[in-house]
């Protein structure tokens, strides 16, 4: 029986990920592990020079534009390996 049935790889997209990754899919394959890639998005609201959240209603736009932009890199990531 293998040590690991599922691998989760959290990914930061930096120089190493390659290199994160590569390792992560040899754990997973000697293990007959399913393996997944995950990132956090840490959404930071515009600031005004008081240093208080700027209201507005483009919050959720430009949330769902950094979302989409790592969704779009993860899935790269994914075909790349």
């Amino acid at each position: 029986m293998s040590q690991y049935t599922h691998i989760l790889v959290a990914v930061d997209f930096s120089d190493t990920t390659d290199k994160v990754i590569t390792k992560a899919i040899q754990m997973a394959k000697l293990n007959k592990a399913k393996l997944s890639l995950l990132h956090v998005v840490e959404y930071m609201p515009p600031i005004d020079s008081a240093y208080e959240p700027i209201l507005s209603t483009n919050w959720a736009i430009d949330e769902t534009e950094l979302i989409e932009a790592a969704e779009a890199t993860l899935d790269k990531l994914g075909h790349q390996h």
